[in-house]
């Protein structure tokens, strides 16, 4: 699993570079939409559940809701902010991961 969390980093890190080579429109609904497609085919692909974990981990770490990672960033941590949130989803997508390669779960 560690070489797979690896690769799903090193991947989002070249998305976050160069979203417009993914994405028509650098905005977070777009970029949201997209990361979230990605997520499901890896956790389909290897059996994982990070859609699922990364929501339950943003919970975790501040108010407690039943929000989807998406609606999370967006509504509690932007505040409705497109440009924050597109800031935050990269920001805590790869912190929720490094913390997951780190603690091996």
């Amino acid at each position: 699993m560690e070489q797979e969390l690896k690769s799903i980093i090193n991947i989002i890190e070249h998305i976050e570079k160069r979203p417009l080579m993914y994405i028509l429109e650098a905005n977070f609904s777009a970029m949201s939409n997209f990361i979230s497609g990605y997520l499901l085919g890896v956790d389909t692909t290897l059996s994982l559940n990070l859609n699922a974990e990364f929501s339950e981990w943003l919970n975790s770490k501040g108010k407690q809701t039943s929000l989807f990672w998406t609606a999370y960033i967006k509504v509690i941590l932007a505040n409705q902010d497109d440009a924050l949130a597109y800031q935050l989803l990269f920001e805590k997508l790869k912190e929720f991961l490094y913390e997951k390669l780190i603690v091996g779960s």
